[in-house]
């Protein structure tokens, strides 16, 4: 099975982007109609990425899909 496609993940990211409007990374409103490939769509990031060590159920939070990518890049870089 995908990271992506565990039951648990699935519920963590729904609730996650339900309840949360704000990106914390960018402090932009995200705007829950637009959907991916818009940069300001909703998009659940890991806290600790699990390239580092983070579990896939782990805490997740809400970020636009743009921060998320960004963050990811960092991350990967050793930023």
């Amino acid at each position: 099975m995908s990271r992506t496609g565990h039951r648990t993940y699935c519920r963590n990211r729904d609730r996650i982007l339900r309840t949360t409007d704000v990106c914390p990374p960018c402090g932009q409103w995200i705007d829950p109609e637009l959907h991916y490939p818009n940069p300001m769509s909703a998009s659940a990031d890991h806290v600790i990425p699990v390239s580092k060590g983070g579990s896939n159920t782990g805490p997740l939070e809400a970020t636009a899909f743009d921060a998320n990518c960004v963050a990811a890049t960092e991350t990967d870089m050793g930023c």
